[in-house]
C-alpha cells in the first residue's frame, strides 16, 4: 500500500519529501530499499516558464471520416494488445501517444508519452516524440529539454541530433 501511494504522488516537492522518508525507512528498517524505485521514478513536467493553454488542435487525422475512424480503431487495438507478446509495453505506449497526436489530442498523447518514460526512462523514443508534441503545444522550453534528453540517452542517433539542432537554430538561435 505504501508503494502505491508513493508511486502516485508525483510533484517535485512531494518526491523530495518522499525520498527523505524512504531513506529514513531504509536506515531504520533495513528493508526500505524496495520503496526507492517508486520514489525516484522519473516524471515529465513542463519546464520552468512554459504553460499550455490549449491541449488540442485540428489533428492531421481528425477529419470526421475514415482516417479518424482508423486512428481510433488503432488506438483501441493498441490498448487491447498493450504489453502482450507482440506488443511490448514501452513501444505500444509510444504508439498510442502518436495516434492521439495525429488526432490532435495533446493531453492524451502527453499522458501516454509520460507512461512510457516512467516505464523506461533509459529509452529515448518517448522523449524525442514528447519534444515534438511540446513544440506543437508551444511549450518551447519543455521541447528543448526533451530534445536534449533524447540526444543524451542516444547520442549516436543522428536523426535526434539533427532534429534538436534544427529546433535550437529556429527556436533558440542565441543558445548552443
Amino acid at each position: 500500500m505504501l508503494r502505491a501511494k508513493l508511486f502516485l504522488m508525483r510533484s517535485a516537492a512531494t518526491q523530495k519529501k518522499l525520498f527523505i522518508v524512504a531513506v529514513l525507512v531504509l536506515i531504520v528498517s533495513g528493508s526500505g530499499f524496495l520503496i526507492l524505485p517508486y520514489v525516484i521514478a522519473p516524471t515529465v513536467e513542463l519546464s520552468k516558464g512554459d504553460t499550455v493553454s490549449v491541449w488540442s488542435w485540428a489533428g492531421a487525422y481528425k477529419d470526421g471520416g475514415a482516417r479518424e475512424k482508423e486512428t481510433n480503431d488503432q488506438i483501441a487495438l493498441l490498448k487491447e494488445k498493450l504489453g502482450t507478446e507482440n506488443y511490448p509495453k514501452y513501444e505500444t505506449l509510444v504508439g498510442i501517444a502518436g495516434q492521439y497526436e495525429l488526432l490532435g489530442d495533446g493531453r492524451s498523447a502527453y499522458s501516454y508519452f509520460k507512461q512510457a518514460i516512467d516505464l523506461d526512462p533509459t529509452k529515448s523514443l518517448a522523449y524525442f516524440n514528447l519534444a515534438h508534441l511540446f513544440e506543437q503545444l508551444g511549450a518551447l522550453n519543455s521541447a528543448r529539454d526533451m530534445y536534449i534528453k533524447a540526444v543524451e540517452i542516444e547520442p549516436g542517433n543522428t536523426a535526434y541530433a539533427q532534429a534538436r539542432a534544427v529546433f535550437m537554430k529556429e527556436r533558440f538561435p542565441n543558445q548552443p
